[in-house]
């Protein structure tokens, strides 16, 4: 008898085990998000940019250990919570920065992502003997 299915089983549960952020690369989304806060020129479209960053900043916390990163990400965080209070020019002054500074620090601080390297041969499928 052989068990086909077992390699799918483990693998497919060691997939579930991952913590995987909401979309496929947080570092990307505050890229797009930072653009278009540099771009904003009302406060509807602040308000939009804001609305969108807490879970994009949840995510980043999920793909980052660096204690340096951590910190902006926090400071980040609180003055994203407090942003909707200031002025228009001062967000779209100071927040791009921030969030090209929290990304730069979580690029360059993250682990190179490599692609899953396949063996050179498949699984061997062993039978298995029924006493």
């Amino acid at each position: 008898m052989r068990i086909p299915a077992t390699r799918a089983v483990v693998i497919a549960t060691a997939l579930a085990l991952l913590p995987v952020p909401a979309t496929a690369d947080p570092v990307t989304d505050l890229d797009r998000l930072a653009g278009q806060l540099a771009a904003a020129t009302t406060a509807t479209q602040v308000d939009q940019v804001l609305a969108t960053l807490p879970p994009v900043l949840d995510d980043l916390g999920e793909v980052t250990e660096s204690q340096d990163a951590l910190h902006v990400l926090a400071n980040t965080q609180a003055f994203v919570s407090t942003a909707a209070d200031l002025p228009i020019s001062v967000v779209t002054a100071l927040l791009p920065g921030l969030l090209n500074l929290l990304a730069a620090l979580i690029e360059q601080l993250r682990p190179p992502q490599l692609p899953l390297i396949p063996l050179p041969f498949p699984f061997p499928q062993l039978p298995l003997l029924h006493p």
